[in-house]
């Protein structure tokens, strides 16, 4: 085993079982190459997808419309199939290379989901780019976490290239380009007003996501609400019954509400519920996006308690 600059424990190439899946015990490859070649282990592979990516879902393919990856704008860069087909990599080689600016010696990520991603440097991928095609070609995705352009390889054969764009460094809700790389952290989360099914209920707001009992946020507003119209539900908070973190989560929760223009006080007043005393008109909105920051800051420990609960409740 070895362990990358970010702590990430790898297997060496030529003890995985990625020689063969890569094409590489049966054609020559320099043991340099090799050497910058390092699928990540099956543990350190699951916290990397889940910290950059932050899903539930297994694999790239299963990413569901709302993710911050099928949002970003994808543009076609050229075929890639042909070239594999014919064994001619250099025309691919040569686009890629014109197309993303990383220095050869950059470190990046070839991701198809949480049971294969492999490390490796930007010069070493452009030389071997059939190889990784050949370990995986259904849409998986190069990117280095800390830069802005991201590449996929789509099933049909084409490559297309987005660019993840950074929120304004202003931003009220703490909205960032991404703390730890994530990309679903680089686009606003998705945000939508739904019908309430309760007549007392005058306006209901939602965040949209595929991770619902720890990233879940709505917020309701009753037609008879007096100075506390506004109810805001945390759906993690449920769960969250633990010291330092269920502090951690009532502080953070409890100071983004306060911040939004209108409200003049935020208490939480059941376990997964806060409600809201306000002057003049205050956005549902805005309630759900800095409630939603506020998980996102707080994302690794939530996550770890969760699959925790999860955990003890299989073991029964």
């Amino acid at each position: 085993m070895g362990k990358n600059e970010s702590g990430c424990t790898y297997v060496p190439m030529h003890d995985s079982e990625y020689m063969a899946l890569m094409g590489f015990d049966s054609e020559p490859c320099a043991k340099s190459d090799l050497e910058q070649i390092k699928p990540l282990e099956p543990d350190s592979a699951r916290l990397f997808w889940a910290e950059h990516f932050r899903t539930q879902r297994k694999s790239v393919m299963e990413l569901q419309a709302d993710h911050g990856v099928c949002l970003l704008d994808w543009q076609d860069v050229r075929l890639w199939v042909e070239d594999f087909n014919s064994d001619k990599p250099e025309g691919v080689r040569a686009r890629l290379k014109g197309t993303v600016d990383w220095p050869d010696h950059q470190a990046v990520y070839f991701c198809s989901g949480y049971a294969f991603i492999v490390e490796t440097r930007w010069d070493i991928f452009l030389k071997h780019w059939m190889n990784f095609l050949m370990l995986n070609d259904d849409g998986p995705l190069l990117f280095c976490p800390d830069k802005p352009h991201v590449l996929t390889f789509t099933p049909l054969g084409a490559i297309r290239v987005a660019v993840r764009e950074a929120p304004p460094p202003d931003r009220p809700d703490g909205g960032e380009y991404s703390r730890a790389g994530g990309m679903d952290a680089m686009v606003d989360p998705v945000i939508r007003q739904t019908e309430p099914d309760d007549y007392e209920i005058a306006e209901e707001w939602e965040r949209v996501t595929d991770e619902k009992d720890v990233f879940g946020v709505c917020a309701t507003r009753l037609r008879d609400g007096g100075e506390w119209p506004w109810q805001v539900g945390i759906y993690v908070a449920e769960f969250i019954r633990e010291e330092p973190l269920q502090s951690q989560l009532h502080n953070a929760i409890t100071e983004a509400l306060s911040q939004v223009p209108g409200v003049t006080r935020a208490a939480q007043e059941d376990r997964e519920a806060w409600v809201l005393q306000v002057q003049g008109e205050v956005s549902g909105e805005a309630l759900v996006r800095a409630s939603s920051a506020a998980l996102e800051r707080l994302a690794e420990p939530l996550r770890a308690a969760y699959a925790a609960l999860l955990e003890d409740a299989e073991r029964g």
